[in-house]
This record gives C-alpha cells, sequence and structure tokens, in this order.
C-alpha cells in the first residue's frame, strides 16, 4: 500500500541478470515495450519515451526508501504466486523472491497449479476435463500480495497497455455478475484487479481517450506512463522476446507486430526440386 515500498521492490530486481537468466528477453525499461508506435509505424513509443526504470539494481536506493518508510521488512511476508507450469515465469520468480528477501522481507513462493475437477454435468455424467486455472482465480479474487503475469499489447497502440490501469477502462462498465432465482450470487467478476484507483490517472487516460491528434495523445501517454511507474502497482521485469529459424532457401518472410510469420509473399529457391517427380 506504500508506493516507497513498491519503488523499493523495483529498484533491488536486477532485470538484465533475470532477461539473461530467461533467454530470449530484454530488461524492461518500462511497461510499454518495443514494437508499439508512437505516432506512426515509423517511430516507436519505447524508443521516444526512453528509459523510465533502470536495468541493473540499484540496493542502495531501495534500502534507503525503505529506511524512510519507517517499517521493518522482516515484520512483513510476501506471496508471490507464480504458474507452476511455466519454467520462464518460475526462473523470474525465484530471482524476485530472492531480490526481495535480500530487502528482509519474508518472501512465500506459491507455485500455484491448474486443477482438473470431476464435476458433474448437465447429462448427469462425471466430466473428467473440467480444467480451473487457480492463478487466474487468485487474481480476480485477489488472494494476492504479487503475481508473476504477462502483460501484452493488445495493439500497437500504447492505449491498450496503459488504459486498463485507469478504472473505468478496465472492464468495469460490463457487468459480471450472475445470480440465481433466490437472489444469492453464482458468481461475481471484477474488471479491476489490481486494485490501483488513482484520481490523476484516470484523468490523464481520460485525457487521451478524448485527444483526436495523434503527436498530442502521444505526448498524454508518455506523461501517464511516467505518472503509474512512479506510483508502481506493476513492476516491469523483462520484455519478452521470441527466435526463429528461417532457412536461407526463403526469402520474402515476413513478421507481424505479434511475432507471427507472415509468408504471404515467401518464395523458395530452386522449388521446382522439391516438386514431385513425374514417371515417364
Amino acid at each position: 500500500a506504500n508506493e516507497n515500498i513498491r519503488q523499493a521492490l523495483s529498484l533491488v530486481l536486477d532485470r538484465d541478470a533475470i532477461a539473461k537468466k530467461v533467454v530470449y528477453a530484454k530488461a524492461a525499461t518500462a511497461l510499454v515495450p518495443y514494437g508499439v508506435f508512437d505516432t506512426t509505424r515509423k517511430n516507436s513509443f519505447r524508443e521516444v519515451g526512453g528509459e523510465i526504470i533502470k536495468a541493473t539494481a540499484n540496493k542502495a536506493e531501495a534500502d534507503s526508501l525503505i529506511a524512510a518508510s519507517g517499517i521493518n521488512p522482516e515484520d512483513y511476508e510476501l506471496l508471490l504466486q507464480v504458474e507452476a507450469g511455466d519454467p520462464v515465469h518460475i526462473a523470474i520468480a525465484e530471482e524476485v523472491k530472492t531480490a526481495w528477501e535480500s530487502l528482509g522481507f519474508r518472501v512465500i513462493l506459491s507455485k500455484v497449479k491448474v486443477e482438473t475437477n470431476d464435476e458433474i454435468g448437465s447429462t448427469g455424467e462425471v466430466s473428467k476435463d473440467i480444467k480451473d486455472d487457480i492463478l487466474a482465480e487468485s487474481i480476480y479474487n485477489r488472494t494476492f500480495h504479487a503475481a508473476i503475469v504477462d502483460v501484452v499489447a493488445t495493439t500497437t497502440r500504447a492505449f491498450s497497455v496503459l488504459a486498463p490501469f485507469a478504472k473505468d477502462f478496465a472492464g468495469t462498465g460490463m457487468d459480471f455478475e450472475a445470480m440465481d432465482s433466490n437472489g444469492n450470487y453464482l458468481y461475481i467478476i471484477e474488471g479491476h484487479v489490481t486494485g490501483y484507483n488513482s484520481e490523476e490517472y484516470n484523468a490523464k487516460i481520460e485525457e487521451a481517450f478524448a485527444e483526436k491528434d495523434e503527436t498530442k495523445r502521444a505526448a498524454i501517454l508518455h506523461e501517464a506512463e511516467q505518472m503509474l511507474l512512479e506510483d508502481m502497482p506493476i513492476i516491469p521485469v523483462i520484455f519478452n522476446q521470441e527466435a526463429h529459424i528461417v532457412s536461407s532457401e526463403l526469402s520474402k518472410v515476413g513478421n507481424s507486430y505479434f511475432g507471427s510469420r507472415i509468408f504471404t509473399k515467401t518464395k523458395l529457391k530452386n522449388y521446382e526440386e522439391y516438386l514431385p517427380k513425374t514417371q515417364g
């Protein structure tokens, strides 16, 4: 609940070391990743916005922030949750645990498994393949202190990354409640699961949403990102990368902004050699 503590938890992370351990990653220097446009595809939001957080750890500054907050880290236990089946996220979580423990906190690393439930379906038969994502349920129910998750840019615009941290843009306008005939809730799913609610940040995202000029909107979103990482409700750790191998026999293999290959114009050198041989 203390922004100085959140900053300390970020400052103590050696993002360079974590990226090297993950291999296909770069140290995160902000929240919005590369590949996201600033105003057009010709300029990158990340390159224009520059570095907001450091790739290397600064434990001295982290210790100073904790000391100024007046708390004793040894009095606090942090529950860090991660998906048990994701080796990359587990590797990150283990590094984070070590770093946070160096500040004096007691850190419990919880590796959460997807559960298979045997439930009786509408046919009266027991289904063996109903799976519950326990990590997702934990996030929706807020039964965590911190969780290792992927934050994906769903479009090539920075708004898609930054807007969900403003309450009115995080699904709160949608009804995710259901009641039975007796008025008892069957389920309630909240869109705004982070719990972060800054009136100043909400107003900044509203301003960006209303602005139609691309250049002015980009400037507002840079301010929003800076504001968000000062409050630090989310701690960026790495920018994910992916690798692929393309044969030298192929040319014009395209790539989408979402990491998939585009073969529309792909050509295969000497393709005749690969055609089925006809019998004379």
